[in-house]
């Protein structure tokens, strides 16, 4: 999620529809939980997954879940994002750089937000980072305008629509009213307003120039195009809703069919003396020193570990390096 789209309301929502909160994982996501895409970050910027990360994982990545899985990504009005960016951000413990607006009144920490040169970038920065994910087609963008419904301002038509299509291509059961009736929660750890135009009450005219001033391709990008600030102002008679929700509302999932489960592929090396292979499904803890191909093997050797995760196997690789100090420390002889 973008951060100030509505990131709760999507926690919320999943759970209301049944999902644990499995939040990170290692090696394989368990089913009937949800994920952040990557570690417990909610929102990771697509660049620094899909070139970062995969700079930095083993076999470039490909071993991720996110290919195979259904992913849900909540976006929202940057007019919107930026106003509750500047009524949040500045609030002690709340983000790390909260120091650096702190001392602004919300006038100046609006006008920083929308264009800071220093630290934090342009809004559209920040919000155009998430844009990619709207390509993926095992993504299901949601807008934060159909998501919170009447009670924060929208349609509860439009939030029943919304959780409906999720149900069907999640397979998920359940009433949708009862769903519906209980995701806009006030008592979320992050929540101001949760209404949606919220920016027409606390924009000024030096913000709305600043505003204007960015290249619009990122409010087109999202389908917000009709709010583009243009002589001072928005269109004020605009939908709230943006352009592409028909558009993402009749996009199917579709996934990649490939689990590289034929071909063993190297997961960690020397992880206390042990290279971890992923293969068949499986994760093998392999000794450094045994030659062991579990291609052409056909039994695996006492020294392998196998397990069905990647924790797992992690737990069992330190639980026998324990069990070895242990036993070097009085005296034993340990194969």
């Amino acid at each position: 999620s973008i951060p100030k789209a509505g990131t709760h309301l999507l926690y919320r929502l999943v759970e209301l529809m049944g999902y644990g909160r499995g939040i990170e994982f290692s090696g394989d996501p368990a089913p009937g939980n949800w994920y952040c895409v990557e570690y417990s970050n909610s929102h990771t910027v697509a660049r620094d997954f899909f070139i970062d990360s995969v700079r930095r994982s083993p076999f470039g990545h490909r071993l991720h879940a996110f290919p195979r899985s259904p992913t849900l990504f909540v976006y929202r009005n940057p007019l919107d994002v930026v106003v509750s960016e500047a009524n949040y951000y500045h609030k002690d413990g709340r983000t790390l750089f909260g120091g650096y607006l702190s001392q602004l009144d919300f006038r100046d920490r609006l006008l920083r937000l929308i264009d800071d040169p220093w630290l934090l970038g342009t809004i559209r920065d920040r919000v155009g980072g998430f844009l990619p994910w709207l390509d993926f087609p095992n993504v299901v963008p949601i807008a934060f305008e159909e998501l919170v419904g009447a009670r924060g301002g929208a349609s509860a038509e439009l939030q029943s629509r919304l959780v409906w299509s999720l149900q069907l291509k999640l397979h998920v059961p359940g009433r949708t009213s009862d769903v519906a009736a209980k995701v806009f929660d006030e008592k979320s750890p992050t929540f101001h307003a949760g209404k949606i135009n919220a920016y027409r009450d606390q924009f000024f005219d030096e913000a709305y120039a600043a505003f204007e001033a960015l290249p619009t391709d990122f409010m087109d990008g999202y389908g917000y195009e009709a709010h583009n600030v243009r002589n001072g102002r928005p269109d004020l008679d605009a939908s709230p809703i943006p352009s592409r929700v028909e558009e993402f509302a009749a996009r199917p999932l579709v996934y990649s069919s490939t689990s590289f489960d034929e071909m063993p592929v190297a997961v960690r090396y020397d992880h206390l003396g042990f290279n971890i292979v992923r293969h068949g499904g499986q994760y093998l803890g392999i000794p450094q020193g045994v030659d062991f191909d579990p291609v052409t093997a056909k039994k695996v050797p006492p020294a392998v570990m196998v397990a069905n995760s990647l924790s797992q196997l992690e737990t069992m690789i330190v639980a026998r390096h324990c069990a070895n100090r242990r036993a070097i420390l009085l005296g034993r002889d340990v194969a």
